[in-house]
Order: C-alpha cells, then structure tokens, then sequence
C-alpha cells in the first residue's frame, strides 16, 4: 500500500509541474496539434516517470559514509516511544486510504462505463443512412479525413452534433439547414482520432480522481480539439462570421454524451477568440523547450528517492516468497534498544547489523565486536537464522484475507545451552501477525551460544519482521 500511495503522489507532482508549464507558456499558441502532443506526452509522462531510475550523483558523499559505517543502528539516541506489549493499532489509516481511493476509481471507472454505454446505446438508436455520401465525400477532401465516415441522422431535433471514433451523429434539421460546417467539424475530430485522446483521459482520471489537475488537463485537451476541429472548418473555405454564428447558435443546445466530440463542446469565447487570433510562429515550438528542466528535475528527485535496482537496503524492495503470495522479511530499524537488525533478499542473502551479549554473572553488556566466540546458528553465521525464519514463517491466513500488513518488532534471547528463550514483542503490528512471528521464532532449533573470556554467555537478539502481501 506504502508503494502505490507513493506512487500516486509522484504521478500527482509530476501532472502538477506538466500542466502549469504547457498552461503558462503554450496558452496563446495556434499550433493545436503540436499542443495536443505535448497533454498527451505529459499525461504519459507523468505515468512512467517514477518507474524510470537514473543513476544519481551522491550530492553528500560524507553523510552517506557515515550512515553506511552505523548501518542504520543509532545507538544512544533516545528510544522511539513503542506502543506497550499487548496493545497494537486500532486504525491502520493507510488502508483506508487505499479504500478510499480504490473506490473512488472504481466510481469514476463505473461513471465513464455509463457513458459509453448510453453514447452506443443512442447510436445504435440513431439509422444509419447513405442520403449524403456525396457531400460526405466533399467534406473528406477538404478536411483532408481518410477515414471511412458513417452517418447516423437523428429523428429528434432537439439532438446536439457528435462523434465518436468514424460516427457522426446529427438531426436531419441540422443536416438540411447547417450540415456541411457541422460535417466538416466532426471530420476534423475523427480525422485526427480525438476519440482516443478521450479514452486517455478518461484512464488517467481514474487513476488520478483525487487531484483536480487530471481533470483539468482532460478539459485543456478538450478545448484543443476544439480549436483543431473549428480550424479545419475555416481551412476548407466556410466564411468565419457564418461559422461562428453558428456556433452562437447551437450553444444553447446540450450535447447528450460529454465524453463524446460535440459540437457545441467546450468555452465559447475561447473558441471564437483563438478563431480571430492570427496564426501565431512556429518558432513557438522552442517554448516547449523549457520542459526539458522539469522532466530532469523530476527524474533525479524520483531516481533519489529510491535505491538503485541493484542495491539491497533494509527495506527489502527484492522479497522472500513466504507460504506462496504473502511476504514475510526482516527489516532493520533505527532505535535505541535495536541493536541487531537483519535484511533479507531473495537469495536468502543477510545484512548483519550489531547486537548485544549479556554476561550470566552481573548482566553486564558486552557489544558484539568484544565477544571472543561468536553464537552460532546451526554451526554457521547467525545470519543463517534469517533464512531460517523465512523459510518457517507462515503469513496468517485472516491476515491475508483482510489484507493486513504491519512490521512486528520481536525480542529474544539465546540462552547459555543455545536455546531459544524469552521470546516477546516489543512493538506489535496485529495480534496475528504477532503470534506468527512469536511462534516462528519459538520453533527455531538451538543455537551453538556465544561465549567471552571462555564463558557462554546470554545473547539477546532485537529482530524487526516486516508482514508485506504482494
């Protein structure tokens, strides 16, 4: 749930950052279907962005060193406050953020399928006829749509012209009175297939319902195929007073599909001042240029917030496949008593952090470089334990169903004779996972204990369990 949430936020940022630069410096311009390009390749982009990785320079090579040389174990900083033995969240707010936004895709998915339905529910409603093809075929040369165009003539008067994909919808009042600057319009939507920009809106507004700047980048391309479509009327011949009456006119009608191309779509005003505004240069296409930036910035700010591919970090992005779907790995956490913490990878690989040894006779604390005879873990390194553990811990099957995730912080001790004893949690994440991860570390086999100055000694182990499904 963590990745998708952060994954939305960067498609957000991304969309945020794309749509106030083509708003700000492509507003005014006349090259639509260049402008067109460009929503399309931010709507894209901004998909794709936080799934590329680009190797980033280290702009605190210090500050790194040192990390690597603690390994993530901050000692002697004050303890995190830990939730007391026994009680655990109520509220896991990340899952219901991640219902919250499910469901509000699948309204806005559901809402979309609606619509398609009802829009081929009236086409298949609305005849087809073959009454014009010959002015069909004028229209087609001088919009220059190679397309095959089939029209459907509305008996209700009260019909607004539409299209969708190669349909042509409109009454035959329209069709006898205006026909040709309407045909030619829709022509221009079906010529340069704008049903299909529709469709990439339509799945990038489900993605992104929750930021309004995906819908506003769905109204911004609308507006530009409208400019596209009325240009193609004006670039055929038709006199651009009569056009824009007509325009004026059908205004007051409603289109019946909005996620069809209409005719009286989109702002009015807007539509009739970019029709009077001169065609702007094409040097205007160096503006565009200036997205360049931002697209670097948001790939090194993206390729900096996560390890390379090739890294193993604490927080396994590689997992261990625990009881075939859910995931079950070790994860390290900085706190004042976690003084040993271990990563695992998919090829059971480790990361040993430190822990601490416990004398028998005064309790006295002896860290893990001081100690003679390290324990030992069925003969070999301890780090043999993590795999160990992953290959016994079973994810439990009412956490799987109810989706539950959680990291499960379990303390331990080794005693003198290699037994595993005092096992309990320091920091819960649900009482299942929590027995889970109790049980496996109670089933463990003995340990070969450590010893100092020819002693066996107590060696207590703080091990964070991270409950990840897939």
């Amino acid at each position: 749930m963590e990745e998708m949430l952060a994954y939305l936020l960067k498609v957000s940022v991304a969309a945020v950052l794309f749509y106030l630069f083509i708003r700000i410096l492509m507003e005014r311009e006349t090259q639509h279907e260049y402008i067109r390009g460009l929503w399309i390749g931010a709507i894209v982009l901004s998909m794709i962005l936080p799934f590329i990785y680009v190797p980033v320079p280290d702009l605190f090579p210090e500050k790194a060193e040192a990390a690597e040389s603690v390994n993530m174990i901050m000692s002697g900083v004050e303890a995190e406050v830990l939730w007391p033995e026994g009680t655990h969240a109520d509220v896991d707010w990340l899952a219901i953020l991640g219902y919250i936004y499910v469901s509000g895709a699948v309204a806005v998915f559901a809402g979309y399928a609606a619509s398609h339905v009802r829009l081929h529910v009236r086409l298949g409603r609305c005849p087809l006829t073959h009454e014009y093809d010959s002015l069909l075929s004028q229209c087609a040369r001088e919009s220059g749509c190679g397309r095959q165009v089939r029209l459907h003539l509305a008996e209700d008067i009260g019909t607004a012209p539409y299209s969708w994909m190669r349909d042509i919808v409109i009454s035959r009042r329209d069709m006898e009175s205006d026909g040709k600057d309407i045909i030619l319009h829709e022509m221009g939507h079906i010529s340069r297939g704008h049903s299909w920009d529709v469709i990439v809106t339509e799945l990038f507004t489900c993605i992104l319902w929750f930021n309004p700047v995906s819908w506003l980048m769905q109204y911004s391309l609308r507006q530009i195929h409208e400019y596209s479509a009325d240009r193609t009327v004006l670039m055929s011949g038709a006199d651009a007073r009569e056009y824009q009456t007509l325009l004026i006119k059908k205004a007051a009608g409603s289109a019946y599909h909005s996620i069809a191309n209409s005719f009286n779509h989109s702002n009015l005003k807007n539509r009739i001042t970019m029709m009077l505004q001169n065609q702007t240069s094409k040097s205007a296409y160096a503006k565009s240029l200036a997205l360049l930036p931002v697209l670097a910035c948001l790939l090194f700010v993206f390729s900096a917030s996560r390890p390379a591919p090739s890294d193993k970090v604490s927080e396994i992005s590689t997992d261990t496949e625990i009881s075939g779907n859910p995931v079950a790995v070790a994860d390290s956490v900085p706190e004042q008593k976690l003084e040993y913490a271990v990563a695992v990878g998919t090829d059971g690989g480790t990361d040993i952090k430190t822990y601490r040894a416990v004398q028998t006779d005064d309790d006295e604390i002896v860290m893990y470089e001081n100690v003679e005879e390290k324990p030992l873990f069925n003969g070999k390194d301890p780090s043999e334990f993590a795999g160990w553990l992953c290959e016994n811990l079973v994810y439990p099957e009412e956490a799987i169903k109810a989706g539950i995730n959680g990291r499960v912080v379990i303390q331990f001790v080794i005693s003198e004779d290699g037994s595993v004893t005092d096992v309990k949690v320091l920091r819960g994440a649900h009482p299942a996972l929590d027995k889970a991860a109790v049980d496996a570390v109670k089933a463990s086999p003995k340990w070969t204990p450590g010893k100092n100055n020819g002693k066996t000694v107590k060696v207590e182990f703080v091990f964070p369990v991270m409950f990840r499904s897939k």
